[in-house]
């Protein structure tokens, strides 16, 4: 990975904090439902690293290799299937989609973590 990139990237809580808060008030009985959401921008940060690998025989020498021709299709076609396979699971999302958090006169009494 680059040297600002990081796969997990926990956020503040503080606004989760907030939300539970606003409905810790004497009186109140009944449930929110707070999402976790990503603003389309973060797409636009996702930062791809590739690293090759190169493959060496137990004898120390290295595989023989050739560097593909730009646009032959035996080469584009795979890469194609592979992307399309995996297109709809390129995705950014949070670990915990939603918490739904119950309160008994403004005091959290249990919650359900959506995944």
């Amino acid at each position: 990975m680059g040297d600002t990139a990081i796969a997990v990237l926990p956020f503040s809580a503080d606004g989760f904090m907030s939300a539970l808060r606003s409905a810790a008030v004497p009186g109140y009985t009944g449930s929110i439902y707070v999402e976790f959401a990503i603003k389309p921008e973060a797409a636009q940060k996702v930062e791809l690293n590739i690293t090759r690998r190169t493959m060496y025989k137990a004898n120390g020498k290295q595989e023989q290799q050739t560097i593909p021709a730009t646009g032959d299709p035996a080469r584009e076609e795979p890469i194609q299937n592979c992307v399309g396979d995996l297109r709809s699971k390129l995705c950014i999302r949070p670990t915990i989609l939603a918490v739904e958090v119950h309160y008994n006169d403004g005091v959290l009494s249990k919650y359900q973590v959506v995944e």
